[in-house]
Parts: structure tokens; C-alpha cells; sequence
């Protein structure tokens, strides 16, 4: 008989990957595309763009996975990430956790370009990190708390049996159980679960809503729910929010989120429409608790190149979803005008070979942004980081149709030959 404290637990990590298929299926709404046609794969940006080429393919893998998956597949797979884990905490793990009141959780390779020290000091000066994620900007000053550290052999066995019990659960859920290979994530998010259990004081994310934020918002719930612990949950914004908003008057958002936050107290956002945002799609309506305290920043970025040119500059910021459009957009622009292009691909959704045939600069680095004179983007983080330094943008939806380009070409246009006046 399970108990009541895994049942709770398996319940929190079935509400936290609730919100990744709502993501997956918001990806899948702005491709035109629907599941039951091309498999319910999670991480719909990474193959969403060769799936729209070979949907009777993608179908037929995606069958055939999730029959092995489920006939035996997830547990081979969660046992070989038992042994590799287990082999790595013979290495880190030690017997008294450092003094601490609080961590930064570096839960995602964002976390070092957005939690600069130097902006944020009041932060906690302990990183605590995972063995999946190399950490990169870790400043001088802050010491690297591992995961692996804090749990004991007795945290890895549960885990695995953990992700066992919810993988079988999981198929028998009408709802949930086409989405089943979501639960490859299972054995990791059950072992930073426990691992932050072991934590206390403030705990500062930039997860906004998929499994780790609902993890993080779910670990100090349970916080105060049994000790009444005073711990704080501060919030940082890592990308923008307000284009997953349409143009309607009531806001209605592209991402429908089933399972909302409910412990932060801290939100640290771009602005106050991003804060809007967050108050209206991401934290629970009706919560007890008042809502979180706002502070306002601009993230920082570091722009390389010369600053002078003989040419007009444009950086593209692209995304699968409107690689069609942005195309049309640069041959329009090259065919009108002598300009120098830079195309910068999503860091985490991988770009077609359409892309790399146009002659337009690749930046295949993502710690690289050119000086330019202007974006041509959907609603990016980079929008913001750019405008901070005084460089404009032509901002267009992430779903937009080839058919709008002429449009939004000549408001392009407009922003360039005006930036040209000014500059003269």
C-alpha cells in the first residue's frame, strides 16, 4: 500500500508535468498541428518543424516508442539513471551540508545569465546546482551547493521507485496517458525534490511554470505545511511573457496552465505589463496568500562587434514556428536594401535547413549578440535586453502567417528608414 506522503508526492509531480503538456499542446496550436496526427512527443519545438514534413512518420515512431516504452523501456532507462547518479554521489556526497540560509537554484542553463550577483546581492550566496546542468556564471563570492550532496543512497531508491509507480499511473489516466513519455523526466524531478527538502530560508528560482517551478512551489508549500517554516520563494524572470498573450481585450493567453503557483512572495519582472502577465496566467487566482512583491529590473546583455558600419544591421531572432515568415521577410528586405543580416537561432529549439541555406549570418553561439540596429523577432526576451541598450525592434507574433509579411514588411521598412534619419 502506497502511503500518504508518496501519494502526495506523486500527485505534485503529476500537476507539475500537467503544465509541460499544456506548453507542448499551446506549440502544437500555434503550428496548426494537432497530436493524434503526428504522436504526443513532449518538447514539441525540437521536432515540431521536421513533423510537419513527415507526420505519418513521426506518428508511426511515436507508437512505436511509447509500446516500449511502457512494455519496459522506462525502467531500464530509470534504472541506468539510478547507477549513473549512484556512481556520482560516491563522489560528492558529504556528511554535514555547508551553512546556509537559502540557495539559488540553478535548475536550467538561463539561471547564470539572469542571476548576476552584482544585480541581485541580496540574493543567497549558496548556488545550488544539478549534475545535468554544467553551471556557468557562478561568480566569485558564491559557493556551488551540488544536489548529489545533500541526499543519501535511501533518497536514490525511493526516486526510482517513485518514477516506476508514476509511469504506470500514468498510463492508466485517460487524460494523461497519450502523454505518457512526459514521464522521462521523472527519476530527476523525484531526486531534486527530495534534495530540496533538505533546504531552508530563501529559495530564488527563474522557472516560471513548467515541472521545476511547480516542483519549487510544491516543495515550499510542504514546507510550511509541516513546520511551519518561514521560508520565502522569490521568482526572476528569465524570458518575456507577454507574447504568449493575443491581441484580444481581455488578454486571453496561449498558454493555459492548469497548475498555477501559489507560494511565490517575491516576483522580480522586466516590467509592469510582464508583472500583469505573471499575475494573470502563471500565479493561482483566489490564493490565500497576498500576492507577491513586485520589483522591476532590466536584464543585462553584452553586445560584441564593431560599432560602427558601413551598412544597416538586423539581428533575426528566430524560432521554428516562424522560420516561413522571417524568411520572407529577409529576401524582401535584401532585395530593397544593402544590409547586413545576423540570424540567431532559439537556444533550445533547433533550426531547419532552410535556415543555414540563406546568406545571412548564423550565430550558432548563444552567449554571442552582435551590435545591430535593429530586431526583427517574435515577443523575446531579447526584445527587452536589446531595447535596454537603446536598440529598437520589429516585434511580430510567434504564430504569424506567411500571408501578414507584405504588412509587416513595410512597418519594418518604416522603423529602419526612420532610425536612418536620426542617425544622419
Amino acid at each position: 500500500m502506497i502511503s500518504r506522503i508518496r501519494l502526495r508526492l506523486l500527485a505534485d509531480y503529476i500537476a507539475a508535468t500537467r503544465n509541460e503538456i499544456a506548453v507542448d499542446e499551446m506549440f502544437l496550436a500555434l503550428s496548426k498541428v494537432d497530436a493524434v496526427d503526428v504522436g504526443y512527443f513532449p518538447r514539441v519545438p525540437h521536432w515540431i518543424s521536421f513533423a510537419k514534413r513527415q507526420p505519418n512518420l513521426v506518428r508511426l515512431v511515436f507508437h512505436i516508442a511509447r509500446v516500449v516504452w511502457l512494455g519496459g523501456g522506462a525502467a531500464i532507462f530509470f534504472v541506468l539513471e539510478y547507477f549513473k547518479f549512484r556512481r556520482l554521489h560516491r563522489i560528492t556526497h558529504v556528511d554535514q551540508l555547508p551553512r546556509h540560509d537559502g540557495a539559488v537554484l540553478y535548475l536550467s542553463k538561463r539561471v547564470g545569465d539572469v542571476l548576476n550577483p552584482t544585480q541581485f546581492p541580496a540574493f543567497p550566496r549558496i548556488w545550488f546546482t544539478l549534475p545535468w546542468v554544467p553551471p556557468q556564471g557562478i561568480q566569485k563570492g558564491v559557493a556551488e551547493l551540488p544536489m548529489l550532496s545533500v541526499l543519501r543512497v535511501q533518497d536514490l531508491r525511493e526516486a526510482l521507485v517513485d518514477a516506476m509507480i508514476v509511469t504506470h499511473r500514468r498510463r492508466r489516466k485517460q487524460r494523461l496517458s497519450p502523454w505518457v513519455l512526459q514521464t522521462y523526466t521523472a527519476f530527476r524531478w523525484f531526486l531534486v525534490r527530495r534534495a530540496l527538502n533538505c533546504l531552508s530560508g530563501t529559495l530564488v528560482t527563474s522557472e516560471h511554470y513548467d515541472r521545476w517551478a511547480v516542483l519549487v512551489d510544491r516543495t515550499v508549500r510542504e514546507h510550511r505545511r509541516v513546520s511551519c517554516s518561514t521560508a520565502r520563494l522569490v521568482l526572476v524572470q528569465h524570458g518575456a511573457m507577454t507574447g504568449l498573450n493575443q491581441e484580444l481585450p481581455l488578454r486571453k493567453s496561449l498558454l493555459q496552465l492548469p497548475t498555477r503557483l501559489r507560494q511565490v512572495d517575491e516576483l522580480h519582472v522586466y516590467n509592469s505589463d510582464e508583472a500583469a502577465a505573471f499575475e494573470a496566467h502563471v500565479f493561482a487566482p483566489g490564493r490565500a496568500a497576498p500576492m507577491p512583491e513586485v520589483y522591476f529590473f532590466k536584464p543585462l546583455i553584452e553586445l560584441r562587434g564593431s560599432p560602427f558600419s558601413e551598412h544597416q544591421r538586423l539581428l533575426f531572432v528566430g524560432h521554428p514556428l516562424c522560420e516561413g515568415f522571417q524568411i520572407e521577410i529577409f529576401q524582401r528586405l535584401k532585395a530593397c536594401r544593402n544590409v547586413e543580416v545576423y540570424y540567431k537561432p532559439h537556444p533550445t529549439a533547433p533550426m531547419s535547413k532552410l535556415i543555414e541555406a540563406l546568406d545571412w549570418v548564423l550565430i550558432r553561439d548563444v552567449n554571442y549578440f552582435p551590435k545591430v540596429d535593429l530586431l526583427v523577432s517574435y515577443p523575446s526576451t531579447l526584445v527587452v535586453e536589446y531595447e535596454g541598450v537603446g536598440i529598437p525592434a520589429s516585434v511580430h507574433p510567434l504564430d504569424v502567417a506567411v500571408d501578414d509579411a507584405p504588412l509587416f514588411f513595410e512597418k519594418t521598412l518604416a522603423i529602419i528608414d526612420g532610425r536612418l534619419e536620426g542617425l544622419r
